[in-house]
């Protein structure tokens, strides 16, 4: 995967304001974790090979809800959003990739998905 020059690194986790940053962020983790493409295909019951195109340097396929989702719970990641009126890398959580655990009360990408929207 290509660098992502403008990608920011705070700790904890990594801003991701892009599509490109957000697929570099997962890209990373698999790296992080040693992992190959095929056993992550194979622990979220993906076709093979899935896995290797969304991260490719020139994908040929894009992230949907459900690989998404499964890459997110087997790599231990949490979306966060941020409305960021402060810094670029904001002062809290909110506003990155990061490993799950943050203790800060917020929900993840799966449980905001269920909770009402505002109308």
């Amino acid at each position: 995967m290509l660098p992502v020059e403008n990608s920011a690194t705070v700790p904890g986790g990594r801003i991701a304001r892009t599509y490109l940053e957000l697929t570099d962020a997962i890209a990373r983790r698999v790296v992080e974790l040693n992992d190959q493409h095929l056993a992550l295909d194979e622990k979220c019951a993906l076709a093979n090979g899935h896995t290797g195109k969304l991260l490719a340097a020139v994908p040929t396929k894009h992230y949907g809800p459900m690989s998404l989702d499964l890459h997110l719970q087997v790599l231990g990641l949490a979306l966060m959003g941020h409305s960021g009126s402060g810094s670029p890398a904001g002062d809290c959580c909110h506003s990155r990739v990061q490993a799950a655990g943050c203790d800060c009360g917020a929900g993840t990408a799966a449980e905001d998905q269920r909770r009402p929207r505002a109308t």
